[in-house]
């Protein structure tokens, strides 16, 4: 049986800690035996222009996508989300302790909402 696979998303431009905050959520999410993409450690070393493509590539690949703190302020966060809920993923607000809330996108309202917690 296929494991379930987790993107990680988050703001990092203008953060000094978000290696710590992904590192962070991959340790605890690897725990619950998922297999996780940290674009963090995946991409060190490419810029912006090129880390977008990918990202959105390992979106397509995953079937949850946990969004850290601070991602409503973050465009790469923000095209993330919005790509994956156009692919019908589930996205979920990490809250720590690989407890999260559910997002979900309200068409007729153009808003994001919570939904359901869940333990990831």
């Amino acid at each position: 049986m296929r494991k379930k696979v987790i993107y990680i998303a988050g703001p990092i431009a203008g953060t000094d800690d978000y290696e710590e905050r992904f590192a962070e959520a991959e340790k605890e999410l690897v725990k619950s035996d998922r297999v996780v993409f940290n674009p963090v450690r995946m991409l060190s070393g490419l810029d912006d222009r090129e880390c977008l493509p990918v990202c959105l590539q390992l979106v397509e690949l995953a079937d949850i996508i946990l969004l850290l703190p601070g991602w409503s302020r973050s465009l790469g966060a923000l095209t993330e989300i919005f790509y994956a809920i156009r692919q019908g993923k589930h996205a979920f607000l990490y809250e720590g302790n690989r407890s999260a809330q559910e997002l979900k996108w309200d068409e007729e309202a153009g808003a994001f909402y919570y939904g359901a917690r869940a333990e990831l």
